[in-house]
């Protein structure tokens, strides 16, 4: 019958470790949430910067756009001199000429370009990869 009963000493130890044992709890608790907080705060932080990103690309994608309409409908003042900065950049030199050398190295390098794919297709099959 004596086990029935708890005195005031253990039952105030008791209380004073449940109430450490409360305080820990909440301490973690308030430490777990500012953790999350802090991961929140991060995040959104990111949100916005791609938000802002996102706004300022399709405020550049609209000003191409405009540049596009505006070509399309008035054509390109610099048209000419584009042209010409094209055909200068892929026309050969006025005085190339095509030589004996040009043409066996330009046949050589055809060559083995082709024995190396030869040589890729055969280890492929060799390998069992092909």
């Amino acid at each position: 019958m004596v086990d029935d009963f708890v005195t005031t000493g253990e039952f105030s130890r008791w209380r004073a470790d449940f109430q450490g044992f409360q305080a820990r709890l909440n301490d973690q608790l308030h430490d777990g949430f500012t953790g999350i907080h802090a991961r929140l705060d991060q995040l959104n932080g990111r949100t916005r910067q791609n938000s802002e990103m996102i706004a300022s690309s399709a405020t550049e994608l609209e000003l191409v756009k405009e540049d596009i309409d505006l070509i399309r409908d008035r054509g390109c003042a610099q048209l000419a001199s584009h042209r010409a900065t094209l055909a200068g950049a892929l026309a050969p030199p006025a005085d190339f000429q095509w030589t004996k050398k040009h043409t066996a190295v330009t046949g050589a390098a055809g060559a083995a370009g082709a024995a190396i794919l030869a040589l890729v297709e055969f280890l492929l099959h060799w390998a069992g990869l092909k």
